[in-house]
């Protein structure tokens, strides 16, 4: 769990450290600039949700499924619903494959968690 939990602060701290320097004038890279808060979203968001399920299941983990069907609903509410709705939101690609990305690094870290916890549990 100490992957996850380390996972998901510097993922916030990332986040938090980009908008308090883009705010502050910093310019970064165009890639850096559009992609990178889509990049750590899922896995804010991931851990967010495990975090509130774990006040009621203490051993929770997010299955594969659960992980795809948040970054598909992140997907469709971002790029395909608020896009038309909001000129702050533009329907992109990319944005989609950095949720995808993002999700897919806080399942492995999550799957390296799980792997652990077998090999320390005695078989009974």
């Amino acid at each position: 769990m100490k992957r996850a939990i380390i996972f998901w602060w510097l993922s916030v701290v990332l986040s938090f450290s980009y908008l308090v320097l883009n705010h502050l004038g910093v310019e970064f890279p165009a890639f850096i600039q559009f992609y990178f808060m889509d990049l750590l979203c899922m896995p804010v968001i991931c851990g967010l949700v495990l975090f509130i399920i774990r006040f009621f299941v203490e051993d929770f983990y997010l299955t594969k499924w659960h992980v795809i069907s948040l970054t598909i609903m992140y997907a469709i509410y971002f790029e395909v619903i608020m896009s038309p709705i909001s000129e702050r939101y533009t329907a992109d690609v990319w944005d989609v494959v950095m949720y995808a990305i993002g999700s897919f690094l806080f399942y492995q870290v999550q799957r390296i968690e799980l792997k652990n916890l077998a090999q320390k549990k005695p078989l009974p």
